[in-house]
């Protein structure tokens, strides 16, 4: 008599990226190209979240459907300031809501809908901070951002409070280059349904897969960060001068 072992398989998700119909970034690659990216590594699930631009075109849900992968359509909200992410919103729904409030309003009327918090104790002033205890109930889960080194990792509070507080983790690269996909993601124990996966992220039944980055590397990043807020700080003083 043989016994049989089962394991599980989990849908390999990427739930935070950014594609060039983003109006806040320049983005190199298209949706094909990042599905296309997307079904190389493996991935079963793909957030599309630009900044505050909502993006679905039937064409490409189909597109994804033909390679293996779940499409949510999604937006990186900036809500008093701060970035959200929030999943399977109409874009006049998401241009709607300009403060927490008006997502507490929204989240009431969909409840089935996902909201993340995206990086949340990360340096940059859109980053939630102590404002995913204050707005607590507004939040599915706690993103663990790709973007850390070893020795430095705004993570761990994340973590830490995540744990307190009874909070799911999901795991994102925060993808603007195709270099940087699949360098943090989520294992979800989820059937490959919209309804499906956001109960299960809900729910805890995530697993987070992560490394941190080289130091090198780490700071070719942050240069390059810099550099970009600086150009876009010139060009919106040269316009308003």
């Amino acid at each position: 008599m043989f016994s049989i072992l089962q394991l599980k398989i989990m849908l390999k998700a990427e739930l935070h990226t950014h594609i060039n119909h983003d109006p806040e970034d320049t983005i190199p690659y298209s949706a094909q190209e990042l599905i296309d990216c997307a079904a190389k590594k493996g991935f079963q699930v793909l957030g599309i979240t630009c900044h505050n631009y909502v993006y679905h075109n039937p064409e490409t849900d189909k597109y994804a459907k033909s390679k293996g992968i779940l499409l949510l359509s999604g937006v990186e909200r900036t809500i008093d300031g701060k970035h959200v992410l929030i999943y399977e919103i109409t874009p006049t729904d998401a241009q709607q809501i300009k403060h927490f409030r008006d997502l507490s309003i929204w989240k009431q009327k969909h409840p089935q809908s996902l909201v993340i918090a995206p990086h949340p104790f990360h340096l940059t002033g859109t980053c939630l901070k102590n404002k995913i205890l204050k707005y607590l109930d507004l939040f599915d889960a706690w993103e663990y951002s790709w973007f850390y080194v070893s020795f430095f990792n705004p993570n761990k509070k994340t973590t830490a409070l995540a744990k307190r507080y009874h909070k799911s983790l999901t795991g994102s690269s925060d993808v603007h280059r195709l270099n940087c996909f699949g360098r943090t993601y989520t294992l979800i124990d989820a059937p490959q349904t919209k309804s499906s996966v956001f109960k299960a992220i809900r729910n805890g039944k995530v697993e987070v897969v992560t490394e941190p980055l080289p130091l090198g590397e780490f700071l070719r990043i942050m240069i390059n960060v810099f550099l970009s807020k600086f150009r876009k700080t010139l060009r919106k003083n040269s316009r308003n001068s």
